[in-house]
């Protein structure tokens, strides 16, 4: 699809029908990947995180600003914080938070995701533990809120949310079949 200036805007705000179990599928499609590949292999810590901070700004094709944002990533202990926020023009919001331990290898320990406002269909509230416990709200605009709460058995790569610091510890020359994606 290619798209113009205007057009970015336009493909976020536009509603499509969408029941709450169809919404609550796709959050989780995106939480959990999108296919069922076989496991891949952990991804061993090679480089320890510490702290980062950057500020961002996204763009549409036309090169007009949409949405200002902040990457921070705190360390606490073996855990890691991760947030990405966005903030657009028009008052919405997309955070996404993830805390991963690095002891040996990389795991996803909790997984968060909000988005709402007017660039934005369905304003999602997101979670995932690392023990499977997962909880999805969703609301389209002027509806009920739905909610899905329930228990999956997530392998041990899960890895939402940190997929850059998964890039830096791959080690060189390692194939898809190490490291393969969902």
């Amino acid at each position: 699809m290619v798209m113009r200036g205007g057009d970015v805007a336009g493909v976020l705000q536009r509603e499509r029908p969408l029941g709450s179990a169809v919404v609550a599928a796709l959050v989780l499609m995106c939480l959990l990947g999108t296919s069922l590949a076989a496991m891949a292999a952990p991804v061993a810590v090679r480089f320890v995180e510490g702290s980062a901070q950057t500020f961002l700004t996204l763009r549409s094709p036309t090169c007009q600003e949409i949405a200002l944002g902040e990457f921070q990533q705190v360390p606490k202990g073996h855990t890691v914080q991760n947030q990405h926020v966005f903030r657009f023009k028009d008052g919405s919001v997309h955070d996404e938070r993830a805390v991963f331990s690095q002891r040996d290898v990389f795991r996803l320990e909790q997984y968060h995701l909000h988005r709402h406002g007017p660039v934005f269909p369905v304003t999602i509230d997101a979670s995932l533990r690392n023990d499977g416990n997962y909880s999805v709200k969703s609301r389209k605009k002027d509806k009920q809120e739905a909610v899905d709460e329930g228990h999956l058995d997530l392998p041990p790569d899960v890895y939402n949310g940190i997929v850059m610091t998964l890039l830096k510890n791959i080690p060189k020359g390692a194939t898809e079949t190490e490291y393969g994606a969902r």
